[in-house]
């Protein structure tokens, strides 16, 4: 397998009951170390960094690393930020669309 690009327009937080709709669209270029058979992905900008042996389990990382963030960052009050924590809630409220979403 050789590297793999993907483009995530939003992702969905099912126990957060939201839905983060990413603009522009989140461009992940996944690297695969075929020699460890391990792909990787890391967004310094974005706080994220990721290293799994599949793709789905890519996905579902990706999908919980922001999930962390969402609760740790860009729902909490200022106040209890740190700068750098600060900066990192602002590039995703500057990035993406919330949306409430009914769960069933």
């Amino acid at each position: 397998m050789s590297d793999l690009t993907l483009t995530q327009d939003e992702i969905i937080l099912r126990e957060s009951g939201v839905k983060l709709i990413f603009k522009p669209s989140l461009h992940i270029l996944i690297k695969h170390d075929e020699e460890n058979n391990r792909l990787y992905y890391t967004n310094d900008e974005l706080g994220l960094d990721i290293n799994t042996e599949s793709l789905t389990e890519f996905l579902n990382d990706l999908t919980e690393e922001i999930s962390l963030i969402y609760k740790n960052y860009i729902i909490e009050d200022d106040f209890n930020l740190s700068p750098k924590a600060k900066k990192l809630k602002y590039k995703y409220l500057n990035r993406v669309t919330i949306e409430n979403i009914l769960l069933e």
